[in-house]
């Protein structure tokens, strides 16, 4: 049988020669960054629970928040934009 959850070696070669250009690359970045600063500040929230006002806690659970919804945005975009450009070169070029 098949192993059909691993992914095709040339589908995942594609994928990496379109996630790689120059311009994809702020939204890879961006989209990393954006997930670690959520992380860090639910970690923060965690850590130092005890310390901080109910206040600053809304207000860092809000931040968190924002940052995983910039992710979001910025991650869909990524992909979106790798997938277009695989399927723009695929279709314009015949062979």
């Amino acid at each position: 049988m098949e192993n059909n959850f691993r992914p095709n070696s040339a589908a995942q070669d594609a994928f990496d020669k379109f996630s790689n250009r120059p311009d994809l690359r702020k939204f890879k970045y961006g989209a990393l960054g954006a997930i670690f600063l959520a992380i860090a500040i639910i970690l923060a929230i965690i850590f130092l629970g005890k310390i901080l006002s109910w206040v600053f806690t809304l207000i860092l659970w809000g931040l968190a928040g924002v940052f995983a919804i910039i992710f979001a945005i910025l991650a869909g975009v990524f992909i979106y934009r790798c997938h277009h450009s695989y399927w723009d070169e695929r279709n314009n070029n015949p062979f």
